[in-house]
């Protein structure tokens, strides 16, 4: 088969180990099997990754904006500072996922198995998207959202998300500075 009859879908998944910068706006990638993939830096924009399997890839930096990842598998992927913003993430799992200085504006969350994800210093994530999400204790949360916990139990467990106020989360981030040079001293 020559390079030319080759799927989008096809030349992902034979080139997955490096796809660095690679271009596939707007394509047909549903299903691919590009696990533990280089795509740092990726533009996937629009694409459609419906159910593709994309556990421990490298997305960081990549541009998700508007991509359909439904029901995909992106457990422990490397997202941070990736652009999420306006992508459907309805039922995929992004546990354990890194998603640092992600920017998940709009980005639809229903279903989403966000459980031990980091989510730290992530860019406009709503208590909206954390309550249509899954989420357990060990999920990391951005300064700007407090999540409390009000049951945990056998059969699951609530919470409740609002949103801190600005200068509680400065002064948790100044407190924590604090403590870290005590310790450092």
């Amino acid at each position: 088969m020559s390079d030319q009859e080759m799927t989008d879908k096809e030349r992902a998944e034979a080139s997955r180990k490096n796809l660095q910068g690679a271009d596939f706006s707007g394509k047909d990638l549903s299903g691919a099997d590009l696990r533990r993939g280089n795509l740092a830096n990726a533009s996937l924009s629009r694409a459609d990754l419906t159910e593709s399997r994309l556990n421990y890839a490298n997305l960081s930096g990549a541009n998700l904006s508007k991509a359909q990842l439904s029901f995909a598998n992106l457990s422990e992927a490397q997202l941070s500072e990736a652009n999420l913003s306006g992508a459907d993430l309805k039922e995929a799992d992004l546990s354990y996922a890194t998603l640092t200085q992600a920017d998940l504006t709009a980005t639809k969350m229903d279903g989403t198995n966000l459980s031990a994800a980091d989510l730290r210093n992530s860019i406009s994530l709503s208590c909206q998207q954390i309550e249509s999400a899954i989420i357990d204790k060990k999920t990391k949360f951005p300064d700007y959202l407090q999540v409390t916990w009000t049951y945990v139990g056998q059969y699951g467990a609530t919470f409740h998300c609002k949103l801190r106020p600005p200068k509680q989360a400065e002064k948790k981030k100044a407190n924590f500075h604090d403590s870290k040079l005590y310790q450092q001293g």
